[in-house]
């Protein structure tokens, strides 16, 4: 049994894909894709892709005897699905999203699980390295650090954005560490990132700048991000 991505020509222009799916003794079937090539170098590109994707696990099914299961398939690292909260449910953001999705065999009906992270406000992420800056000129306990250094131990201090882990030292015993995590793109949503970073303007004009509020030192690291 072999599986081959087939192409076939539209009226319109397009080319709409489909499998060819020989099972044997001169016995053909068709499957279509749902996906179109257009004629855009880059989209044609990626829709390809996907659908080759879609041809390996089917060949990996067929191979396995027609079973379906979710053995892993040897391809790239599964991208990330973006999708947009309507009224009472999630619904892919755009054609690619729904490419991506059929490329993982989902069907309606399926129950699935998924990680679901806000995507990240680019300025909200530069205004919390400004406020880094802001902190490191204007307070001499954080002079001569950087951005980061100055974030790392802000995060420290007010256990923003904190886990707390349990270890055994020789001589001591057991004990428990703060970890600050990473603020990065990768390890923290917007909707988590935002919390931190209030914690870290209110923790600033609690024990260092007293006479403000953390809205106002919120306010300084948006002048220093600027427009």
């Amino acid at each position: 049994m072999h599986v081959t991505v087939r192409k076939k020509k539209l009226a319109d222009g397009r080319e709409s894909l489909y499998l060819d799916i020989y099972q044997g003794k001169g016995r053909r079937r068709k499957k279509s894709l749902g996906l179109y090539l257009t004629g855009d170098k880059k989209k044609d590109k990626e829709t390809l892709r996907v659908a080759e994707q879609v041809r390996v696990k089917r060949q990996v099914d067929l191979d396995a005897g027609g079973r379906r299961f979710r053995a892993p398939v040897l391809m790239a690292k599964l991208e990330t699905i973006e999708l947009r909260i309507e009224k009472g449910c999630l619904v892919p953001l755009d054609d690619r999203a729904k490419m991506l999705l059929r490329s993982r065999g989902y069907a309606v009906g399926d129950v699935v699980t998924a990680d679901l992270r806000k995507e990240r406000n680019g300025r909200y992420h530069r205004l919390v390295f400004a406020l880094g800056n802001v902190v490191a000129e204007n307070i001499e306990a954080f002079s001569g650090m950087d951005a980061h250094s100055v974030l790392k131990k802000l995060q420290l201090e007010s256990e923003a954005g904190c886990d707390r882990k349990g270890i055994s030292l020789p001589g001591v015993g057991a004990c428990t560490v703060i970890v600050p995590r990473s603020l990065s793109y990768q390890e923290m949503d917007e909707t988590e990132f935002q919390e931190v970073s209030k914690m870290l303007c209110a923790h600033v004009a609690i024990v260092y700048w007293p006479t403000m509020t953390p809205e106002e030192v919120e306010h300084m690291a948006t002048n220093w991000v600027g427009d």
